[in-house]
């Protein structure tokens, strides 16, 4: 959903949510800008086609609950 998107990137609803490039990043196995964690799955520096696939399986995931 396109404009549930837009809207909370806008609101900041998630920003509690980034981790910041630091040492806490670190612990958490950040080492790129940007990083996706999905389910525990990390994905960093990853083509496009990685990273959608990662995002159909978090969304199919995520519909079942």
């Amino acid at each position: 959903d396109r404009a549930a998107f837009h809207k909370a990137v806008t609101a900041k609803a998630y920003y509690d949510e980034i981790v910041r490039f630091d040492d806490d990043a670190y612990a958490a196995d950040v080492t790129h800008v940007p990083t996706f964690l999905f389910r525990g799955e990390r994905c960093a520096e990853a083509p496009y086609s990685t990273i959608k696939d990662l995002m159909q399986r978090y969304l199919i995931w995520y519909d079942k609950d």
